[in-house]
């Protein structure tokens, strides 16, 4: 019996992706719990850091399928459009990691400012997060991107 090869360059990408789309809506979620529960500040900064770093794992994930996805597509405009705003999301994920960084290791006297600063640039990433997501699912769902098809037959799982 051949089995198809699961492990080819198109599969890292929806096994990392899932970790910064649940990252960045619990940060989310933490962050605004902190306004009201200082406890849950430092779970937020964590988990924004986290979706940061995981944001940019699924980038270079998605970069290692483009080689292998872009052949099979009848409309590559998608594809490039969500490497964009996956791009453009994993800024402002970095930019936001960033500043809460620079909030916590250092006495900032604007930090209610930044605060609200920062938790609009996690909704805007939420908002960025189901936008990639949907495109990303228009590729899969419409396009077959990275899919494997049997033989007609299916005599490979014999």
């Amino acid at each position: 019996m051949q089995t198809p090869e699961f492990w080819r360059d198109e599969i890292w990408h929806p096994l990392s992706v899932h970790f910064p789309i649940a990252l960045i809506f619990l940060a989310t979620i933490f962050k605004l719990l902190s306004f009201r529960f200082k406890k849950f500040s430092s779970t937020a900064s964590i988990l924004i850091i986290g979706s940061g770093v995981f944001c940019w794992i699924s980038y270079y994930t998605g970069s290692l399928a483009d080689g292998a996805v872009s052949r099979t597509l009848c409309d590559p405009t998608v594809l490039k459009t969500h490497e964009n705003y996956a791009y453009y999301l994993s800024i402002l994920l970095s930019v936001i990691g960033i500043l809460e960084i620079f909030k916590i290791t250092f006495a900032v006297p604007f930090k209610r400012i930044l605060n609200f600063i920062l938790t609009l640039g996690l909704l805007i990433c939420c908002i960025g997060v189901g936008y990639v997501g949907h495109l990303g699912a228009e590729l899969v769902y419409q396009q077959a991107a990275g899919v494997y098809t049997p033989s007609q037959d299916c005599k490979e799982f014999e």
